[in-house]
């Protein structure tokens, strides 16, 4: 009897934490940096460096100076990469990103979104 209301109370904390989990990462209206006008050119600049911080040199080292993915530990292909997903994984990362936490402002963002935007067409 005891094990059953292990069990029970298991599966309804684990369906909590899911479904926590699941609104947390639901898109908003939309990112903060939607809507602000990107500058690809200062995008590109970030994208090479980082945000400052990175001692690696920048997203580029990762994710190839094309954004193509692949240059190391199996980066994903970021071309066309939009804003939420941007700002899920550099800022505010359920997931730990590998190359850590950025402090992009929401213009970053944009700029960098602007850059990623150019190699997709």
């Amino acid at each position: 009897m005891r094990y059953e209301r292990v069990k029970n109370f298991v599966a309804e904390w684990t369906l909590s934490v899911a479904l926590a989990v699941f609104i947390a990462g639901c898109p908003g209206d939309a990112c903060p940096a939607d809507k602000l006008v990107g500058d690809a050119e200062r995008g590109a600049g970030l994208f090479a460096s980082g945000d400052g911080m990175n001692a690696n040199g920048g997203c580029q080292n990762c994710h190839c100076p094309d954004a193509s993915g692949g240059c190391q530990f199996d980066a994903p292909n970021i071309q066309g990469e939009e804003c939420q997903h941007l700002d899920e994984r550099t800022r505010n990362p359920i997931v730990s990103h590998p190359g850590g936490k950025f402090d992009f402002s929401d213009q970053d963002v944009a700029d960098i979104e602007a850059f990623l935007a150019d190699w997709a067409k």
